[in-house]
């Protein structure tokens, strides 16, 4: 779980949360290492890869949609925007 919550820049507590809900959707499997207590291993479901082939294709979809409004340009400044407000969010986390 540490690793998930440092790759996705989340607080260990709210990735168990997360991975509780996913299971209880059966969307993936979570079972302890059997030889380090506090490793905990997670994989997908068969539901979960099942869901993965199918919304995978439509979200790149609608996403390509919504910015094909935007020149190439514009999708370059909303990036480095979206960078510099994300930074600026996480040097006020890491403030408090």
């Amino acid at each position: 779980m540490g690793q998930i919550s440092q790759m996705l820049d989340l607080t260990p507590r709210a990735i168990t949360g997360i991975m509780v809900g996913l299971e209880k959707q059966d969307y993936i499997a979570r079972r302890k290492d059997q030889k380090d207590h506090r490793i905990t291993w997670v994989q997908l479901s068969t539901r979960g890869r099942t869901f993965l082939k199918v919304a995978k294709p439509e979200a790149s979809k609608a996403f390509t949609s919504l910015f094909d409004v935007l020149t190439k340009k514009e999708q370059i400044e909303l990036v480095r925007i979206i960078e510099k407000l994300t930074d600026h969010m996480k040097s006020q986390i890491d403030e408090e």
